[in-house]
């Protein structure tokens, strides 16, 4: 229950690809994948309350049966930033939101637990933080009133 395995297409939707993973000891089977390339990806809570731990591989199948292979997950990376606006204030009675983009594939989700890429709420000097960000990500500000223009998104003071 502290772990799933998923393997996704590259560029493929979630659930195309199905297979079974054993609770009991962690092996997982995947029968029947096309020939392709797909990610293999891992999510795991090590210990109750322990944060989640992350891992995702290219994988190319060609044909042949895949055996052996373990997935290794490691924490994602704690992620501070700052959103600063044209005007040099972030608009009143409005709650902005920073949303965190997977741009490669979509992490799983333990069961029973909300997705991984919750947005965070930007406070009212301007900063949000994610306490674990895995894999390329895209980010995206939402809340702003209309005509009002996003400057910059800082994350680790480096603009991006």
């Amino acid at each position: 229950p502290n772990s799933m395995v998923r393997i996704q297409r590259a560029g493929g939707p979630v659930g195309e690809v199905r297979g079974t993973v054993n609770p009991s000891n962690q092996v997982f089977s995947y029968p029947s994948v096309p020939s392709g390339t797909y990610w293999l990806m891992g999510v795991a809570r090590p210990a109750p309350g322990a944060p989640l731990e992350f891992s995702a591989t290219p994988l190319t199948v060609a044909g042949q049966d895949l055996t052996d292979l373990v997935v290794s997950t490691t924490r994602g990376a704690p992620v501070r930033g700052h959103v600063t606006v044209a005007t040099g204030s972030l608009p009143p009675g409005r709650t902005l939101e920073v949303r965190a983009v997977p741009t490669e594939f979509e992490l799983p989700s333990l069961p029973g637990e909300p997705p991984v890429t919750t947005p965070a709420t930007v406070a009212a000097d301007g900063a949000f933080s994610f306490d674990h960000l895995f894999g390329p990500t895209l980010f995206r500000v939402t809340g702003l009133p209309p005509g009002w223009a996003l400057e910059r998104v800082s994350v680790d003071e480096a603009v991006v």
